[in-house]
Order: C-alpha cells, then structure tokens, then sequence
C-alpha cells in the first residue's frame, strides 16, 4: 500500500507542472482566439 501511494504521488508530483504549463498555453491560446474574433 505504501509503495503505491509513494509511486501516485510521484505520478502527480511529475503530472503537476505538466499540467499547469498545458493550462496556460490553454488559457493563452483561448484568450488569443478571443481577441481575434472581437476584432
């Protein structure tokens, strides 16, 4: 039991920054998208 929780939090610990660098690039994308068409 240990060992697996060990591995998923290694697993989010690595997913985490991922995660949030996708998001960004998903927000900035959007927002770009956005500007366009008001314009």
């Amino acid at each position: 039991m240990p060992i697996t929780y060990n591995v998923h939090l290694y697993n989010q610990k690595a997913f985490l920054p991922f995660l949030e660098f996708y998001k960004s690039k998903y927000i900035l994308f959007f927002f770009s998208e956005n500007q366009r068409r008001t314009w």
